[in-house]
């Protein structure tokens, strides 16, 4: 305990995972997973460009114009790229 608080008080880093841990969704095309509220209309939810989206198929759209991205493999993507839930699409990392 006292090693502890003595971390906390310096602000040093308690846990630390590298590099991040991402589970990478491999699907059937157009049977990936969506996430809906229970009060949304279906056919909207469907309409949306962003559930049109995943992990697999942004990873495929990104390498049709991407050629450093070709390089990788689906499982290295996430070491030089992020994803950002907001959009569903990969982030290139800054370094």
């Amino acid at each position: 305990m006292p090693l502890e608080s003595a971390y906390r008080l310096y602000a040093f880093s308690l846990y630390q995972i590298s590099p991040s841990v991402l589970q990478l969704t491999v699907h059937i095309p157009g049977m990936h997973m969506v996430a809906f509220n229970v009060k949304d209309d279906l056919n909207e939810v469907l309409k949306r460009e962003k559930s049109q989206k995943s992990m697999l198929t942004e990873d495929f759209c990104l390498n049709s114009f991407n050629p450093n991205a070709r390089k990788l493999l689906y499982i290295q993507f996430s070491e030089y790229h992020r994803w950002d839930r907001t959009d569903n699409t990969w982030v290139q990392q800054k370094n």
